[in-house]
Formats: C-alpha cells, structure tokens, sequence
C-alpha cells in the first residue's frame, strides 16, 4: 500500500498558504473591495435640467429640491405622496405633503413652482408607474426623479423595466447627498451597514423575482426633522 500521508501534508500545506494569501489580501485590500461593493449600488446619471423634480425619498430631499430648482435645473419641485402611514391618515402627525410644502416655501420656493402627485402606491413599481402616468398629462416634459443614493442602480432597472423605453427615458434618476454615514468607510458605522445590506438585498430580490416588493420609505417627520440638523 502506497503511503499517502507526505501528499496529504503538502496538500494541506498548499492550503494554509493559499489561505494565509487570501487572508493578506483581504487586509490589504479590502477598503478598496468594500468601496467597489458599495459603488455597485450607485448610479450616477448625468444632471440635465428637466421640468419637475419628484420628490420619492422622503428624507434628506429638502436642499438637493431646492438647489436644483434655484439653479434653474428644475422648473418644478413635485412632492409624490403615496399611500399615508395610518399616524397620518388618523391625523396624529402632519403629512410629508404638509411638511414638504412649507419647508420649500421656507426655502423661497413659491407656491407656484410646486405641484403634488397624490397616489394609493406603496411599492416603487407603482410609485413609478404612476409618476410615468402624470408624465403623459405632460406629453414633452421630462422629470428627475430624487431617490436615496444607494437605490439609485435599484430605481433605474425598476423605471427600465416597467416603462416602455422612451418612457423610461423620460425619468432621470437623482439622489440627495448621504449624510447618515461616511459612504468612503460605510463598514466602520452601523447604519452604513444596515444602507447597503438593504440595499443589496432589495436589488436581489427585484433581479430574481423580477419585481419589487421593496416599499416606499414611509414618511417620518421626526426623522427628517433630524436630517434637517445633519
């Protein structure tokens, strides 16, 4: 019988070296491997100016809104509200409408420059199908559409996938600035991690089922209230 036991311990040797590699190369490089995967969630399109800016994300939208308007980028803020959480819908707190309005006024928009989409959508699907629906009123007109940073690549294969190309043209896909976290070290803080855990696992879901079951971030003033001190 042929004594395998020098094959195995070379083999297992070529392991261990082949593991402590891997493990040096993680060290090394995984900053720049974690930054890759965070960038996989972005997408950034080029800024043009279009007529409306609809507002999807409910948090942290206020300045990005009114800067693109105040640089002439947008003619009109419209604020999306789809369906209302129950604390809204029983009177408990003001709805993001209420609150949006007056914060863009605050800021020195007038009245006249914002407009309101008010729909029963609780899913980005339909969130978007019925901005695209708004849009036809508007046959030439072209919007960008503010949604969180890392839903950016996520929103684009939504919109291209439910709307008929030269419709889904018609919607440009824009974030507000991240300020909860450090998007450059996202695995040193908790919420970074939390960001781009979700948002991977809403992008797998939609590529896998081929539909989006991920819903609408829900209005929560106390939240944006926050943002507005960030």
């Amino acid at each position: 019988m042929t004594d395998d036991t020098p094959r195995r311990r070379g083999r297992l040797r070529k392991a261990h070296v082949f593991a402590a590699l891997v493990a040096v190369l993680a060290v090394v490089f995984h900053a720049p491997i974690l930054r890759v995967v965070e960038s996989l969630l972005v997408v950034n399109e080029p800024r043009v100016p279009t007529e409306f800016a609809v507002i999807i994300s409910h948090n942290e939208w206020g300045e990005t809104a009114f800067d693109l308007w105040h640089d002439k980028e947008v003619e009109t803020i419209v604020l999306f509200q789809g369906r209302e959480p129950r604390p809204v819908r029983v009177g408990a707190v003001p709805s993001f409408v209420v609150i949006g309005r007056q914060e863009l006024i605050n800021r020195g928009v007038p009245d006249r420059a914002i407009a309101v989409i008010r729909s029963e959508a609780m899913t980005h699907q339909q969130a978007f199908r019925d901005v695209d629906r708004w849009l036809q009123h508007r046959p030439d007109a072209h919007a960008t559409v503010l949604v969180p940073r890392h839903g950016t690549r996520y929103s684009r294969w939504v919109i291209d996938s439910v709307l008929e190309k030269d419709r889904a043209d018609r919607l440009h896909v824009a974030s507000p600035p991240v300020r909860s976290f450090d998007e450059t070290v996202w695995w040193q803080s908790r919420t970074g991690v939390k960001k781009i855990i979700h948002g991977y696992l809403r992008l797998g879901h939609f590529l896998y089922f081929g539909e989006s079951n991920a819903l609408i971030d829900e209005w929560d003033p106390d939240e944006y209230e926050r943002s507005l001190k960030k």
